[in-house]
């Protein structure tokens, strides 16, 4: 004889029903405004401040672990403005804004299933940073060679479009 229903909340205590279809999960409150898993850590942009970017970064990272740490752990900010949510990038991270440009629909989607309110994706860039005139590298013919064909080389290039920064140092082997 199958047990008796408990009293009180339900809960899913097998993976399907005797129907053979799937078990609906009992309702509760949306699994993104969860506050995000200790174990995997996020930037301090994200869990600082808007409640609704908070919901919002973590309902990326629940959804697609790779997209967020590839494109939106990479923007150097996240912030709710009115109807808007705004991602700044590097000049350097150009390729990640036009990616997150790409997911739009989804992202949209997102934001409103995660904070309950239409939100506009908004991507911008920020320009490159000028170097002072007095903080130039000094000029050596044989490293600017050598950086420029390690700048050349596709995997080089890969790397420096995936996590930016600059190349430090440059030796032949």
């Amino acid at each position: 004889a199958p047990p008796a229903p408990a009293s009180g909340p339900a809960t899913v205590a097998a993976p399907s029903s005797p129907s053979g279809r799937a078990a609906a999960p009992p309702l509760a409150p949306h699994a993104s405004l969860a506050p995000p898993d200790p174990s995997s850590p996020a930037p301090a942009a994200t869990l600082a401040g808007d409640p609704a970017k908070a919901a919002l970064v973590a309902a990326i990272r629940e959804q697609n672990r790779m997209f967020y740490g590839m494109v939106v752990a990479q923007a150097q900010k996240i912030a709710v403005e009115g109807d808007s949510v705004v991602f700044t990038f590097a000049a350097v991270h150009r390729h990640l804004k036009s990616q997150l440009e790409n997911k739009r629909a989804w992202l949209e989607q997102l934001a409103l299933s995660a904070t309950g309110r239409r939100l506009a994706l908004v991507a911008i860039e920020l320009p490159p940073v000028a170097v002072a005139p007095g903080d130039e590298k000094p000029s050596d013919p044989r490293r600017a060679e050598l950086e420029a064909r390690a700048k050349a080389t596709p995997t080089v290039q890969a790397v420096l479009d995936v996590f930016g920064g600059e190349i430090l140092n440059v030796e032949e082997i």
